[in-house]
């Protein structure tokens, strides 16, 4: 149950939109400040959500039989045990998905307009192009994710869980030990990468007693500083 929110904590940890606000602080003592209370902040909400979870399967053991697991929240806050935050709790819920919908799009517009479409093709694109682009990719995406809507997962808990985990295997070791690893080489970066992807696919349908994006990220991590150690030694040697 902990090494699952692994997957979430460290796979949304390499979305740019919060990699962009630890490069911008002012110093690293800024920065290190800004990790250590978002960690403390995330693991009280969490943890009071979990407890709001457990409190209302023991209150209502009914709920799991009517509603899945991303709707109970809702139906029991506004519904069952009606006060006078339930509107609020609503409005919480949707500006929730606002933002982080919000967010997603303006990613996907500027990292396929600017960092993809700008970068491959030969003539230099000017400004206004590639705000069209970004326009013309965050309307294809959000029709995408409004197709998918349609047919949701069962469990978005786990199914968030899985992507985020892929992300976390593939991309953690690389952005974090990028920043803050002094002895980072290519090599190390592009073996953590397929190390994450391969163990990914092969933890992912094991019957493990820890989450699989866990090992998973641990495997990615330790061949990325294993190969610039393998690479010093044999410059050593030859």
């Amino acid at each position: 149950y902990l090494t699952m929110f692994f997957g979430w904590g460290m796979g949304l940890a390499t979305n740019p939109q919060y990699l962009i606000r630890i490069v911008a602080a002012k110093s690293c003592e800024t920065a290190r400040k800004v990790l250590i209370w978002s960690l403390v902040f995330l693991t009280f909400f969490y943890f009071c959500l979990t407890q709001i979870g457990l409190g209302l399967r023991i209150l209502f053991p009914y709920l799991h039989s009517y509603f899945g697991s991303d709707d109970i929240f809702v139906y029991a806050i506004n519904y069952l045990i009606r006060s006078r935050f339930s509107g609020f709790f609503l409005i919480s819920v949707i500006g929730a998905c606002v933002s982080t919908a919000n967010s997603q799009l303006h990613l996907i517009g500027c990292m396929l307009s600017y960092d993809v479409a700008a970068q491959i093709t030969k003539k230099k694109m000017s400004e206004e192009q590639i705000l069209i682009l970004a326009r013309v990719f965050i309307f294809i995406g959000g029709t995408a994710a409004l197709i998918l809507s349609v047919n949701p997962p069962e469990d978005m808990l786990s199914f968030g869980a899985d992507i985020w985990g892929l992300f976390s295997a593939a991309l953690a070791p690389l952005i974090y030990g990028g920043l803050y690893w002094k002895r980072r080489t290519k090599a190390g970066a592009v073996g953590a990468f397929f190390t994450g992807l391969i163990c990914s696919v092969l933890f992912w349908k094991m019957d493990l007693q820890i989450y699989w994006a866990f090992p998973a990220t641990l495997c990615a991590a330790a061949v990325y500083v294993m190969i610039p150690m393998f690479e010093k030694k044999r410059g050593a040697e030859e």
